[in-house]
């Protein structure tokens, strides 16, 4: 009987798992599932590289095209799984379809804490987690005078220095007085912090 392996989540380490499990002599059949619409992409250098490429709008792909067909990946884009019954091994879609598994992967990633009272339909305030995400904030930073991030960590920081390539002006708000203290400590935290501010 044909093993089925399904896996919830498309970003680096979904897809990368698929090329694995290939590579590793693995021939039942693998699913891939992701909420979104796009073929699978590299998110971080959404807020980096991607984000200075004013003229780019396509997402940095993880693997080519004609990857998913040569490997037998059954690519399912813009799926949401909401159910998990691991009695009967299945997982079920908002739209009601069930994909039975032996074995299940959730590489699902984060999401950003969202604020009270912000909600992204507000104008001008974005979240930055997926493709279409960051699209929104690249279009924005290329007419937008001025800008405010919530959250002084990896990501914040590598946003407000891309922010910066298109001459908006950006305040950082974080918490406590010096940028990641707490993963590269307070010497190199402040070094951040001074470069940072060396740029506007």
């Amino acid at each position: 009987m044909t093993q089925k392996v399904v896996i919830i989540g498309a970003s680096i380490a979904g897809t990368f798992a698929t090329s694995a499990l290939r590579r590793n002599g693995f021939e039942g059949d693998i699913t891939l599932i992701s909420a979104e619409q796009s073929l699978p992409y590299d998110k971080p250098p959404l807020s980096k590289e991607w984000m200075q490429e004013k003229e780019n709008e396509a997402p940095p792909k993880l693997k080519k095209d004609e990857y998913y067909e040569n490997k037998r990946i059954n690519l399912e884009l813009g799926v949401t799984i909401n159910q998990i019954n691991p009695k009967e091994k299945t997982v079920t879609s908002e739209d009601g379809r069930v994909y039975p598994y032996d074995k299940l992967v959730l590489a699902t990633g984060m999401s950003p804490r969202k604020l009270p009272h912000l909600n992204s339909d507000l104008d001008g305030v974005l979240y930055l987690r997926t493709f279409e995400d960051a699209l929104a904030l690249k279009r924005q930073a290329q007419k937008a005078k001025s800008a405010v991030i919530v959250g002084g960590g990896f990501v914040g920081l590598e946003i407000a220095a891309s922010l910066r390539e298109y001459g908006v002006d950006v305040t950082v708000v974080l918490r406590g007085d010096i940028p990641l203290k707490k993963v590269v400590g307070q010497e190199v935290g402040r070094y951040i912090k001074k470069l940072h501010e060396s740029k506007g």
